[in-house]
């Protein structure tokens, strides 16, 4: 890490002094998250839950949180939205110049933020970040979830829509866990919802349950990578977030 140094008897300082200690500090931080994560990640807050019982146009809120961009630790100020199921919540990145002063004769912008805002859209930009499927990451422990399909999620069977994203999301960890989060409209109660990617799929038959609509349902994670419901509504909304183990389950 460069630091100044502070001389006895008074020391003129330039613009570039200052550019050494900005830099030494972002360095810093990316050398510490650089071991936690390859990807964009969230660092903390921007924790909000589908329940399955969402009102149209109810407004509800998203928190405030940190985002790291491989770049920097970027703030994402909390925001209110109003329900849409057809809308997805996305995180967009934000430039913005403030603090005007008086420099050269001129007034000019002196600071500079990289931030992200979180915006609910059908309408995405390219860069956007769908929030549901961001990585998030804990300093305290090396035990995160990882992110196995970020831009092709297990694409969901005849009978079943996606209403947030676009498919079935697959998570892994470094102990063998595995999470599967969905949530999805159906025309059927009972079926295959998806098909797992080889690295998702338990040893054995594996039971585990969902939010359909206000009550919990079973489902089956098959050896095979089948993921069978029973239960499901078809006239709401159905959760799917579930963790299992691929080396330890609980067979049928």
């Amino acid at each position: 890490m460069k630091k100044l140094k502070f001389l006895a008897g008074g020391q003129p300082f330039r613009s570039t002094d200052f550019e050494v200690i900005q830099n030494a500090m972002l360095l810093q931080f990316n050398q510490v998250l650089s071991t936690f994560t390859s990807v964009p990640a969230i660092i903390s807050g921007m924790i909000y839950y589908l329940t399955g019982s969402e009102v149209a146009d109810a407004p509800f809120t998203v928190p405030e949180g940190y985002f790291y961009d491989l770049q920097e630790i970027c703030h994402v100020p909390s925001a209110t939205f109003n329900y849409n199921a057809t809308k997805t919540l996305y995180l967009r990145l934000s430039v913005v110049d403030s603090s005007q002063r008086l420099v050269g004769g001129a007034n000019q912008y002196v600071m500079t933020e990289r931030m992200y805002n979180l915006v609910y859209t059908t309408a995405p930009l390219a860069g956007d970040i769908v929030l549901f499927t961001a990585k998030r990451i804990s300093i305290l422990g090396l035990n995160s979830f990882q992110l196995i399909q970020d831009a092709h999620p297990v694409e969901l069977m005849i009978g079943y829509v996606a209403t947030i994203g676009a498919g079935l999301y697959c998570f892994s960890n470094n102990v063998n866990e595995r999470m599967i989060v969905c949530t999805f409209t159906a025309s059927t109660s009972a079926g295959t919802l998806a098909k797992l990617p080889d690295n998702m799929k338990p040893m054995f038959d594996t039971i585990g349950y969902f939010r359909a609509g206000n009550t919990i349902a079973p489902l089956v994670i098959r050896s095979s990578g089948n993921v069978e419901l029973t239960g499901a509504v078809t006239s709401g909304s159905n959760i799917v977030a579930f963790k299992y183990n691929v080396s330890i389950t609980l067979s049928l």
